[in-house]
């Protein structure tokens, strides 16, 4: 009999603790999802990558020539790339300024990274050429300027990665569009009341 009181005290002291600490443990959970609940929120800003690409356009003789840069007007620092869209009936030919280059794949490659607020510190001068009869006033002919960007990564060294950030990288996409202006007209000669009785 004794044995069995026993067994049954051991039984319910252990249910007793048991209870005890469940109840604390709940207590204690209680306590930190209420102090999530009530802590409030804190938004973070986490920035973004963003470009813009900048094209100025002069007339010259024959043509046009489009001045491109690409401007980092996001948060990280990133590397750019440049695509020109145009129709097959003009020539457009782009001379590469310092730092870009040719990927073989239709676009030109910034290869130094542009810092957040920076921009690319030379240019991709493409000269717009089209047919002389067809440089007239009014005429517009539109180049479609596709920046595209991608955030610097690492490597394991811990130095920004040309290859790594465009293999894993997002890719961000800027188009631009600018219609280019009309050619100066040669200068045609006055006609005076003289000229007129001369003739």
């Amino acid at each position: 009999m004794r044995k069995n009181r026993m067994k049954k005290t051991i039984c319910l002291s252990a249910a007793a603790c048991l209870l005890v600490g469940g109840l604390a443990v709940g207590r204690a959970m209680a306590y930190f999802t209420a102090y999530a609940e009530t802590s409030g929120g804190v938004v973070m800003d986490m920035g973004f990558t963003t470009i813009e690409p900048v094209e100025p356009v002069d007339p010259v003789e024959g043509g046009w020539i489009k001045h491109i840069t690409v401007s980092n007007t996001g948060n990280y620092p990133c590397f750019v790339r440049v695509r020109l869209l145009y129709g097959g009936e003009y020539t457009v030919t782009p001379t590469l300024g310092a730092g870009w280059r040719d990927g073989g794949d239709d676009y030109y490659y910034y290869e130094s990274q542009v810092l957040a607020g920076g921009k690319t510190e030379s240019e991709i001068s493409a000269m717009v050429e089209a047919p002389k009869d067809e440089l007239t006033d009014g005429m517009n002919f539109n180049v479609i300027v596709v920046a595209e960007c991608t955030p610097v990564l690492y490597d394991e060294a811990g130095n920004p990665s040309f290859d790594l950030s465009w293999s894993k990288g997002d890719i961000i996409i800027q188009e631009s569009q600018s219609t280019l202006p009309d050619q100066p007209q040669e200068s045609q000669p006055e006609t005076t009341a003289e000229n007129k009785e001369g003739e």
